[in-house]
């Protein structure tokens, strides 16, 4: 299961386009690598991107 899918399991709303989750999601693995000095984000870090996306999404919907 890729990143995105298990990211719309989470986020259910059809109003989010998969552009704006795949702009979170890149965010987030790009948070990530800096925190683990890593080029690419290892696979087994997959589950917690897309498990970050939910709390991302939420704060923006609140914030703006």
């Amino acid at each position: 299961m890729d990143i995105l899918q298990r990211v719309r399991i989470r986020i259910t709303d059809p109003n989010v386009s998969d552009e704006l989750l795949n702009e979170y999601i890149q965010t987030i693995m790009d948070r990530l690598c800096l925190r683990l000095g890593a080029e690419t984000l290892p696979a087994a870090f997959d589950s917690v991107c897309g498990n970050k996306n939910g709390p991302a999404y939420l704060l923006r919907r609140y914030l703006f």
